[in-house]
């Protein structure tokens, strides 16, 4: 496909040919317009990227604000998504920290936000990108679908999201009237693909673990308290198949005054009936951060948090780190 692209001062291909192995670059920055915001998405730059192991990175000259050094990172005013489709890297951002990253998994960049993005040297790397922005994208983080907190997503090696790169590299090099408004289409296209895979993720084997792992946690602390109706409210609380469990839904299934409830809970066990429903979220959030690849945001409604910066704000007072950083320490997902 790249021998048929017609020379054109917005494209680029570099192939180094005095280097062994090859390296392979091609990227084009299209002309964007006013009347291109219309559609509330303006595609600024697509590209692939071929770097074999041991090979400079970067190794071409793109245009700025684009280029960059690893040593200095870039800020840019876009949003900018990577699927790697090979080899392994390693990502950092001000928002994130550093992240080690296999093939099958996409980065996002966001406006404003500092990062930086390399292949692993003795392995390389392959991966196809797209910068854009407009209403479109920031209706996405507004609505929590994609978050800088949580820039780098596993979505495994998927046709539904590298096709549409190929269409949208087929497109941008065609110059055609009305092209600005296919690569916006295509563009959302790969969103909803990452977005799709992500949920697709969501199975019910996650939810076994996620039951079956809280559930068992306190069943034999359950079995040993001499109070019935504390023993009950534990089997509740952990047993409970609505993760954002209340206080007051708690008691709505239990014969008992909030008071006495909370006398009990104090004699036997030290701490308040909403302690011990948080203590259950903080274990849910550790079980799927640590067997699964589900994003954080999906793990703090699926743990029972009200929001993701109360996840965030609890596992920063309990173990110091936020919950990237937990998963990145306790399970191998992220080297």
């Amino acid at each position: 496909m790249l021998a048929s692209i017609p020379n054109h001062s917005f494209f680029h291909l570099l192939s180094l040919k005095q280097m062994a192995p090859q390296v392979k670059s091609y990227f084009r920055y299209p002309p964007t317009f006013e009347q291109d915001a219309r559609w509330g998405l303006c595609v600024t730059g697509v590209g692939h990227c071929d770097v074999p192991p041991d090979s400079p990175f970067p190794a071409s000259c793109h245009p700025t604000p684009y280029a960059y050094k690893w040593e200095k990172g870039r800020v840019l005013s876009d949003y900018h998504l990577l699927y790697i489709v090979a080899g392994k890297a390693e990502f950092e951002s001000e928002a994130s920290g550093l992240i080690n990253i296999e093939a099958g998994s996409v980065v996002l960049s966001f406006p404003g936000v500092w990062h930086r993005c390399r292949p692993v040297s003795d392995i390389g790397w392959k991966n196809y990108w797209v910068c854009a922005h407009g209403e479109q994208l920031d209706r996405l983080v507004s609505e929590g679908l994609i978050s800088p907190l949580e820039p780098v997503l596993h979505t495994g090696l998927n046709d539904s999201i590298k096709l549409p790169f190929m269409e949208l590299l087929d497109c941008v090099g065609k110059d055609e009237i009305g092209s600005a408004y296919v690569l916006a289409a295509k563009t959302m296209e790969i969103y909803a693909a990452v977005l799709m895979s992500i949920r697709q993720q969501s199975t019910d084997r996650d939810k076994v673990i996620e039951s079956h792992e809280s559930s068992a946690l306190d069943s034999n602390q359950a079995r040993t308290l001499k109070d019935e109706m504390l023993a009950r409210a534990i089997r509740l609380i952990w047993e409970n198949q609505q993760p954002s469990l209340t206080v007051e839904e708690l008691l709505k299934q239990l014969p008992v005054t909030r008071r006495t409830l909370e006398r009990k809970f104090r004699q036997e066990l030290g701490r308040t009936i909403l302690e011990e429903i948080n203590r259950c979220h903080l274990h849910r959030a550790e079980r799927l951060l640590k067997e699964t690849h589900l994003p954080v945001q999906t793990i703090s409604m699926r743990a029972g948090f009200p929001n993701t910066q109360r996840m965030y704000q609890v596992f920063r007072r309990v173990y110091g780190l936020s919950p990237s950083e937990y998963r990145q320490k306790n399970s191998g997902h992220g080297k």
